[in-house]
């Protein structure tokens, strides 16, 4: 076994020895069926049940306000009962589809958390393929109505999935830059701040599409180094799987066709790559086609047609994670900036390119799931930009990583614990961290500032602790940060 190797699985044990501290386990699991509040995203509860009825029937029932199901069908003589619509007295299933006429749909009144609401069910959905439907219906047993479906159901299959990104973002680290810390910083910042800790909790398709492209990525790094067609194959079948969550998807698809372009693969592996993503989707678009072919043609008519969403949309979007009463923050901002202050990793930032062209032009509103994708890159130059600051820092950088992401640690892990004066605990936080810097680099103590540097960032973490303590015991009741502190 190679020194190499013997780091990564050291890394790898440090990592999972981190999984059972009782601080990862608040992170991860502490009021995860609570917050975020589980009533402002419909599409969570809806995608769970989906898969519930798809499992159940054969065929998919849910909620959507496409139009295309009303255009093409028709609620005539149908009821809802065993958490389906009924026709003619008939339940669904794959046996008796001619006597449907899919699409169908019908109105019912139902509890999903804000009191008694009517909701338009159609049959069958067809908005988005199924794979990730079917993983959060997992735990759902004995449903007759939508709104018998509980939270901790579905977001217990999101929260396992977000561990698992905490491995996959370690091992996509290590496999682009070959370096154990930063592969380490990259699943410390994933399983502990805020913003990638809640998003991470939402049953959302991208949420499953994220572990999906991480190993699409390593896949990637792995054939370009040792050529090992099994990389190729799980390339494919993560490509393929990742379209059968979310057409979005599709930009892993665009980043093969870049390394086609840049000879980086050869026409003969991305026939490869095509070929195994078709066989695995075909079978459910025929699916589809069996079951309504109008209503496949409709479906894929208006997802093409989709507007594009706004060229300043993204700008905004960029600043926060828009998601309802989510804590303003700067990690989330200053992890696109990390991107840019990055030197090394050209094909990364290529690749991070591609998915955010590929999101502006096929998505549709300005919704902020849509960027969820996005985090294995952000994480990923984020983790590097931190640990530069360890081995060669720059002054303008640090003051950077200061003002921006230490000083929201900051301001939620300490300054709102406290009614006291902190203005001049804050000018100390930020004066002591570059004197020693200029310190250190002058006598070129280099090993003294990592050491340094380390100690600060073991005190972020805990800051980082206390603010998603305080974060999600006030969520939906947290004022804005003043631009005067307590004076």
């Amino acid at each position: 076994m190679g020194l190499k190797i013997k780091i990564f699985l050291l890394g790898l044990l440090i990592v999972t020895a981190l999984q059972f501290t009782s601080k990862a386990k608040y992170f991860r699991w502490f009021d995860y069926h609570k917050t975020p509040a589980t009533v402002d995203i419909i599409d969570e509860l809806d995608y769970a049940y989906i898969g519930y009825t798809l499992r159940q029937n054969g065929i998919s029932t849910g909620w959507s306000m496409m139009n295309y199901y009303q255009t093409l069908g028709s609620q005539y003589q149908t009821h809802y009962k065993q958490a389906c619509i009924y026709k003619n007295n008939l339940k669904p299933s794959l046996k008796n589809i001619k006597y449907f006429n899919y699409p169908i749909y019908t109105t019912i009144e139902t509890d999903i958390g804000k009191g008694k609401e009517h909701l338009t069910l159609v049959q069958p959905f067809v908005d988005h393929p199924p794979l990730a439907s079917l993983l959060y219906s997992l735990s759902l047993k004995d449903i007759t109505d939508i709104g018998q479906v509980r939270t901790s159901d579905y977001r217990k299959v999101s929260v396992y999935l977000s561990i698992l990104n905490i491995f996959l973002l370690y091992i996509f680290t290590f496999v682009y830059t070959q370096k154990v810390i930063p592969s380490i910083i990259s699943s410390i910042l994933y399983s502990s701040l805020t913003v990638f800790v809640l998003s991470s909790r939402f049953a959302l398709l991208e949420n499953t599409v994220i572990p999906l492209s991480l190993i699409s990525l390593i896949a990637t790094q792995l054939y370009q180094k040792n050529s090992k067609k099994f990389y190729l194959y799980l390339n494919s079948l993560a490509i393929g799987l990742a379209l059968l969550t979310k057409l979005t998807a599709i930009y892993l698809i665009f980043i093969q066709l870049y390394l086609l372009a840049s000879k980086k693969i050869t026409k003969k592996e991305f026939i490869t790559i095509i070929i195994t993503v078709v066989l695995i989707n075909l079978p459910y678009y025929l699916y589809l086609y069996y079951i309504s072919p109008k209503l496949l043609i409709s479906m894929l008519i208006d997802q093409s047609n989709r507007p594009f969403f706004g060229s300043l949309n993204f700008l905004i979007s960029s600043t926060q994670l828009k998601f309802k009463n989510f804590p303003i923050d700067a990690f989330w901002l200053f992890s696109f900036i990390s991107i840019f202050l990055t030197k090394k990793y050209t094909s990364l930032k290529s690749f991070f390119l591609i998915s955010l062209l590929s999101t502006l032009f096929l998505s549709s509103g300005n919704y902020p799931w849509y960027y969820l994708i996005f985090i294995p890159f952000l994480i990923f130059f984020l983790s590097n930009f931190i640990y530069q600051l360890f081995v060669k820092p720059k002054l303008i950088t640090l003051i950077l990583f200061i003002i921006m992401p230490l000083s929201t640690l900051f301001y939620w892990g300490y300054i709102v614990y406290h009614t006291n004066n902190t203005l001049p605990i804050y000018r100390l936080l930020i004066l002591i961290p570059i004197l020693l810097y200029l310190l250190t680099s002058k006598f070129k103590l280099k090993t003294v500032w990592s050491i340094i540097f380390f100690l600060l960032l073991v005190q972020a973490y805990q800051w980082s602790f206390q603010a998603f303590q305080y974060q999600i015991k006030n969520f939906g009741k947290i004022d804005q940060p003043q631009f005067i502190i307590n004076r």
